[in-house]
């Protein structure tokens, strides 16, 4: 019975050490890129979150919860899309049922700033669609700025595929 009793718990260790140490590496295989998403600033990320403050403070209904909500949705939207740049985080697509997002193309090189600019240019709009004038217009001209500006310093391609993949992460969202 002493032998038995060992043996289970020999057991039930080596079972638990598997599911820690399985648990720990990446749900996915490592994609490289060229660049980190540390490499660039937060200015993107903080514009777009501003004008998220002004327009949520004038829309009608959206508290206490469709607010919160899309905000959450639009930051894990933003992670999601950014991840692949961030090699020391995981992704969290496969902790929820059903979020099948796209994954950026391996050895591609990205501009991360537009990748956040994708995300936020194709989320926000569908969650304000009863924004007033001023407020869409604002919108607008935020991506009209950003697609302006970021166009030029990443170069036509790795802009097109970078603000590809934010505005299809977000459209998956």
């Amino acid at each position: 019975m002493r032998s038995l009793n060992f043996t289970l718990k020999s057991f039930l260790f080596l079972a638990m050490l598997s599911i820690v140490v399985t648990s720990c590496r990446r749900d996915e295989e490592d994609i490289k890129v060229e660049t980190l998403v540390s490499e660039f600033d937060s200015q993107v990320p903080l514009d777009w979150n501003d004008l998220y403050l002004e327009i949520e403070r004038y829309a009608a209904g959206y508290r206490p919860g469709p607010a919160p909500r899309s905000l959450g949705l639009m930051g894990l939207a933003v992670y999601e899309a950014c991840v692949a740049g961030m090699p020391d985080h995981n992704s969290l697509k496969t902790r929820f049922n059903g979020l099948n997002l796209p994954v950026v193309e391996a050895g591609a090189e990205y501009h991360w700033p537009t990748v956040v600019h994708g995300v936020y240019s194709t989320m926000m709009p569908k969650f304000f669609p009863n924004a007033s004038a001023d407020l869409k217009d604002k919108m607008s001209a935020l991506t009209n700025r950003y697609n302006a500006e970021l166009s030029i310093e990443a170069g036509n391609d790795v802009f097109n595929r970078s603000i590809n993949h934010g505005k299809s992460v977000g459209d998956a969202m």
